[in-house]
């Protein structure tokens, strides 16, 4: 979904501002709407990360200040960003006249909009989607994390207060896998 080489790349999202938005999703685990509502300012290249406090509303297409967790959360959501999508939102910066990222005739991405582009690219580069929708993404992102990094840093790259196991599908072999420096442990006590 994501080769290296950019003209492949372009050529499964069929645009760089396609591409960085599903990016962004895949290296942030960051919802549609706060994908949506992401503005230049947003992105911290020194520490390689982007960051917002707003969502879109996708109910009156606004931007909101506020993102899903505020009340009950983080008021804010962070991630760290790979070389591939910094590089491609660098280019994706230089070319967006306007101050949003990820707009369409100056309106802000939708999810119906966003996941239609999502089958429509998993068809181009030979991956079947199923039932799968962008919302994905999220979960694919605390999986993949999961176990890797520490519980605290998933927690704020999550903008949660509390372990939310609805986000973590690893395997018993990803967990024993993750586990086994503990046979070490085991074996030095026996």
């Amino acid at each position: 979904m994501y080769p290296a080489d950019e003209k492949d790349l372009l050529g499964i999202w069929g645009t760089r501002m396609w591409a960085v938005y599903f990016l962004v999703m895949r290296d942030t685990g960051f919802r549609p709407g706060e994908v949506s509502a992401l503005n230049k300012d947003s992105y911290i290249p020194r520490f390689k990360g982007i960051y917002t406090e707003s969502s879109v509303d996708f109910k009156t297409r606004k931007v909101q200040s506020s993102i899903k967790t505020t009340s009950k959360g983080q008021p804010y959501k962070v991630g760290i960003l790979t070389g591939q999508t910094m590089a491609q939102l660098d280019k994706l910066i230089l070319e967006t006249p306007g101050e949003y990222l990820f707009t369409i005739n100056g309106r802000h991405v939708e999810p119906c909009t966003s996941n239609k582009h999502l089958k429509a690219s998993c068809k181009r580069a030979r991956v079947e989607v199923g039932n799968r929708t962008q919302y994905c993404l999220r979960h694919s992102f605390e999986t993949n994390l999961s176990g890797k990094i520490s519980n605290k840093d998933m927690l704020e790259l999550m903008a949660h207060t509390s372990y939310r196991g609805e986000y973590d599908h690893r395997t018993p072999e990803n967990i024993l896998e993750q586990l086994a420096p503990v046979a070490k442990v085991l074996e030095s006590l026996a």
